[in-house]
């Protein structure tokens, strides 16, 4: 008869450890899986511990008693001891969005002990990603796992390697009221048209992006009229020829704005986002990238010089990952009566900077857009910082309830007494300050008497800081 494994751990407490060290196993050199080892082979499997002293203690288990030990010893690890939930979602972000659309009990964490595997196979959030680049088999299985939670249906066009679109669809049609997202994934330049197959199913989140490393236009019929949350990644469509009258929540990422900013003959990255604007009358929400920092916004004079244009249903806006001459085009030239959200994160400040922090602070029928949205967003903790010295900028954040509502981070690189005040003069609610840099006391005072100050937070400046 084998040892019982506990032996191996009793074996141990008796040479004075608390715990079972850690052990390294050798099976020919060489660490096998299950499946290589017959359960009833007897000393085949070497287990090799080193204790404290030097002392080495070598045993020769059967297979069955090697696998039943490890487990002993994996299950006597600190990591453990977690809450099966804290450990689901650790292991949940430790696998790869790719490695979610394959078989998730096929990834190397899987395969780590029965218990991660266990927590794998039973957590239902694994499988909610399907994928006409599985088989068949493993997507009927995917969904049974997944229980009754949402999906997020992938679809890949151009790849041999891929179910075909009638098939796809025949496999997921019965589960389409479960669907959370439905991503189309564009290859290769090819346009296989079967998506227009899944047209008419109710879909919470369309999803178009592309896996070329060039940028594609795609035609307009990849969204279909009733849909109302859409996202497109490094591809765009004919706005001017289209027309989204349900559309509600609109994000754009990646390389949109290579059409609009690098072609000279093609139209301006403002001009772009007032067709998006024109197109989606009912939209809501609008978020733009992030960009790749090397863009630069290309001004258009002619429709500058032209009447600014309200759109007063868009009630959140969010800039992200471009140049600032962007931001201040579409906040000077666009009205947006009924903003509540307001987030503007730029990669660069260009030679039009300041314009980005006057077009947030000037004031329109008494109040600037910057209190308007305070007040919209019933703002319940309002904050500026100023850093002075070589990392100079000014930022704003405001959030309330419901998260953040505000963010404008730079809104200025400029810290200069006068820029500071004018961005206090445009806020008329209580806000908290916080001074880092250097500075000195007169700039502080000049801040204090332009805001009215919710907190203030102050480091005095020394020389040791420089170092």
């Amino acid at each position: 008869m084998p040892p019982c494994p506990c032996c191996y751990v009793e074996e141990l407490m008796a040479c004075g450890l608390e715990r079972p060290m850690p052990v390294t196993f050798w099976w020919d050199l060489f660490g096998p899986s299950k499946r290589d080892l017959g359960l009833g082979e007897v000393g085949s499997v070497q287990v090799f511990v080193v204790i404290p002293g030097g002392r080495r203690l070598i045993f020769e288990p059967s297979a069955e008693v090697y696998f039943s030990t490890c487990e002993l010893w994996n299950h006597s690890l600190p990591v453990h001891r977690l809450p099966t939930e804290l450990l689901s979602h650790i292991l949940m972000l430790a696998i790869s969005p790719h490695g979610l659309e394959s078989d998730p009990s096929g990834h190397p964490l899987a395969r780590v002990c029965s218990l991660w595997r266990e927590i794998i196979l039973d957590t239902p959030a694994f499988w909610t990603t399907i994928s006409n680049q599985s088989t068949r088999d493993i997507i009927r299985f995917k969904i049974q796992r997944s229980r009754s939670s949402k999906l997020d249906f992938i679809y890949l066009q151009g790849s041999s390697h891929a179910l075909p679109g009638w098939q796809f669809k025949e496999i997921i049609s019965p589960h389409m009221l479960r669907c959370n997202s439905f991503r189309i994934r564009i290859s290769y330049g090819y346009y296989d048209g079967l998506w227009l197959n899944f047209q008419g199913s109710l879909i919470p989140r369309l999803i178009v992006d592309s896996t070329d490393s060039f940028l594609k236009q795609a035609s307009k019929d990849y969204i279909p009229e009733d849909v109302e949350n859409v996202c497109l990644e490094n591809i765009s469509i004919p706005w001017q020829s289209s027309y989204f009258p349900k559309l509600r929540s609109l994000q754009i990422t990646g390389a949109f704005v290579k059409l609009a900013l690098y072609d000279s003959e093609g139209p301006s990255a403002f001009s772009v986002i007032k067709d998006i604007l024109r197109t989606c009358p009912c939209l809501k929400v609008l978020k733009l990238g992030p960009f790749q920092r090397r863009y630069k916004a290309r001004l258009n004079e002619t429709l500058m010089k032209g009447e600014i244009v309200s759109f007063p249903s868009l009630e959140s806006l969010e800039m992200k990952g471009s140049s600032s001459d962007l931001f201040w085009q579409v906040l000077d030239y666009i009205g947006f009566p009924n903003l509540s959200k307001l987030v503007i994160s730029p990669t660069r400040l260009d030679l039009y900077s300041g314009r980005t922090m006057y077009s947030v602070c000037r004031s329109i029928g008494g109040r600037s857009l910057l209190q308007s949205i305070i007040d919209r967003a019933n703002c319940e903790r309002l904050t500026i910082r100023i850093r002075r010295g070589p990392s100079a900028g000014i930022t704003v954040q405001g959030i309330n309830d419901a998260g953040k509502v505000i963010s404008l981070d730079p809104l200025t690189k400029d810290t200069s007494t006068k820029k500071v005040i004018e961005v206090l003069k445009a806020i008329k609610s209580p806000v908290r300050i916080e001074i880092s840099g250097e500075t000195d006391g007169s700039f502080v005072r000049s801040v204090t008497e332009a805001a009215t100050i919710a907190s203030l937070h102050y480091l005095p400046y020394s020389q040791k800081d420089r170092g």
